[in-house]
């Protein structure tokens, strides 16, 4: 059985994967300029932010409806922490995309997300 937890972890570690290169580059020069041009950030959001986001919050809800996840999260606010650190090191550059991030990322805060009031099956929670 694929947890929850597995499946976004992977999504994250592609991610920050493809934004080490020139894809990262690219993604921050559209959110750079989108800064000053509207349109360009609405179609940003538009075609790709929210897509990749209604995915994660399709996990998400999956993992609260199988009791893998708290069931009181905010499902918005866990997207924010997941995607809003990524973006923040892909646009500031204060530390790096590497492996050990794409790693300690998903350990960080889907360990905030678990139940507290039951323990769900082997399957669905990570070992340490």
């Amino acid at each position: 059985c694929k947890s929850v937890t597995a499946a976004l972890s992977e999504q994250v570690r592609l991610l920050i994967e493809q934004y080490r290169g020139p894809y990262g580059r690219i993604m921050a020069e559209l959110i750079g300029e989108g800064q000053a041009n509207p349109d360009l950030l609405a179609e940003f959001r538009e075609r790709f932010l929210m897509r990749r986001r209604a995915v994660a919050r399709d996990l998400i809800e999956d993992g609260k409806a199988i009791q893998e996840f708290d069931p009181n999260i905010d499902t918005d606010l866990v997207c924010d922490m997941i995607y809003g650190s990524l973006y923040y090191r892909l646009l500031i550059g204060h530390l790096p995309l590497d492996s050990g991030f794409a790693e300690a990322l998903p350990k960080h805060v889907f360990g905030a997300l678990y139940r507290t009031d039951t323990s769900p099956s082997s399957c669905c929670r990570p070992h340490p």
